[in-house]
């Protein structure tokens, strides 16, 4: 069976996660810095998927204290001046022999990509599907829909998180509140902010999110909360893949969160 890939992440303080401002174009997502060096058996890129867009790397994983259970990590960069959708990715899964075995698709964390900005990119299989891949050796990948420009004015979106405090930690259980700051001329909205977990080792174990329910105002503020407990989009939670359940996570807002239709 083809090698685990693995990415080592730097350390992350917890529980006082903050984004600093900057002058980014619009539309545009912002993150924590994700410090990583990345061994060589990781995919590195550039990977091209269209009009400018590339995977810089990407790696695949199955080691958790939950048993079969494989997740996909990666990051995708817009070399391009203008404003692109983020795609959503097809990953197919290969014998040695080239027979199909499955697919897994990657889905960004947010709708678009601002000239130079990068995203991450994330997916999973379930235990069930993961069973049948014991003779994987090699992958491709593809973009779903393709790549599109896209209209800032129908996006604004720079934004910046404020007083960011971890307000509950217990065994698999945490809350993160904070406010979205909307340093632009026009409200933003929808609006997500999404914690990414790593556990011990480095290894992307999942997200937890905060979809807000209300736009956030030009020039002002709205609260968010990240609740312990399941994503809206898997069925697990990522504290609990973590070994003793001990995770760092790196906190992302944007907009149009993971709205992106998804591959079939």
């Amino acid at each position: 069976m083809r090698a685990l890939l693995w990415m080592l992440l730097a350390h992350v303080v917890l529980g006082m996660a903050s984004v600093p401002s900057s002058s980014a174009q619009t539309p545009t997502m912002q993150m924590e810095s994700i410090p990583t060096e990345i061994p060589s058996d990781v995919v590195t890129g550039p990977i091209a998927l269209g009009e400018g867009v590339e995977i810089d790397y990407y790696y695949m994983h199955d080691e958790s204290d939950s048993g079969n259970l494989r997740h996909l990590f990666g990051m995708m960069t817009n070399r391009s001046d203008v404003a692109l959708t983020a795609p959503s990715l097809r990953f197919t899964l290969f014998d040695a022999e080239g027979n199909v075995l499955d697919t897994i698709g990657g889905t960004p964390l947010y709708e678009w990509l601002a000239p130079g900005a990068s995203m991450p990119f994330t997916g999973y299989m379930s235990e069930d599907r993961f069973a049948t891949l014991g003779d994987w050796d090699s992958e491709t990948v593809e973009t779903c829909f393709g790549v599109f420009p896209a209209d800032p004015k129908d996006n604004p979106a720079n934004l910046e998180l404020r007083s960011v405090e971890e307000t509950e930690r217990e065994d698999n259980k945490i809350q993160i509140t904070g406010q979205v700051f909307n340093r632009d001329d026009a409200d933003a909205s929808p609006v997500k902010v999404t914690a990414l977990f790593f556990d011990r080792d480095g290894r992307y174990v999942g997200d937890l999110a905060d979809y807000l329910s209300v736009d956030v105002p030009a020039q002002r503020s709205a609260r968010f909360t990240i609740d312990q407990g399941y994503s809206l989009f898997h069925s697990f939670n990522p504290l609990d893949l973590a070994e003793d359940n001990e995770a760092t996570y790196v906190l992302t807002v944007g907009i149009g969160g993971n709205v992106t239709i998804g591959c079939s």
